[in-house]
């Protein structure tokens, strides 16, 4: 594997299978793709967090090998963005408020102002699970919002183990 700047993350295991960012340079995120044994077509969408290139870059490798997929994305990102993902042949879901992906994840919605960013929540049954980019908005501040939300607590990871706080 070939290390670089940015973030992407395979998530499998729910009623769809869900690639969260794209990582920063396309000819990388294609090589770890490929070495990881992934398959491009297996992917039902592609979930963006927010619009910078260290989390979209390697979007368009993906979709030159598939575009039987869904790219969701918040509504703050720019028009060309989405032109370019329609013209690729992708369906595209332009994301505001909090939206349920499949069962039991979710997208947080726009959080933040000068930066929007969305976040994707997962409801397990020791509380709620957490996936975000950069965190921009604050990860205090969203994980406020995402408690008024949703109404759980959260899981976190610490030590070895897992912790349930409010």
């Amino acid at each position: 594997m070939k290390e670089d700047w940015g973030y992407s993350c395979y998530i499998d295991g729910l009623d769809k299978i869900i690639l969260f960012d794209t990582g920063t340079q396309p000819e990388i995120f294609r090589n770890n793709f490929l070495l990881a044994g992934l398959k491009a077509e297996s992917i039902d969408e592609v979930f963006l967090s927010h619009e910078h290139g260290d989390h979209t870059g390697g979007l368009s490798e993906l979709l030159k090998m598939s575009t039987d997929l869904t790219v969701v994305a918040p509504e703050t990102f720019s028009n060309d963005f989405f032109r370019n993902v329609l013209q690729s042949g992708a369906e595209v879901a332009k994301i505001s408020e909090p939206v349920e992906i499949c069962t039991n994840l979710y997208s947080t919605g726009i959080m933040g102002k000068q930066i929007p960013e969305q976040a994707l929540v997962l409801n397990t049954r020791s509380g709620l699970v957490v996936m975000t980019g950069c965190s921009h908005p604050g990860i205090i501040e969203m994980l406020k919002t995402i408690k008024k939300t949703f109404g759980e607590n959260f899981v976190t990871m610490g030590a070895g183990k897992m912790i349930l706080f409010d």
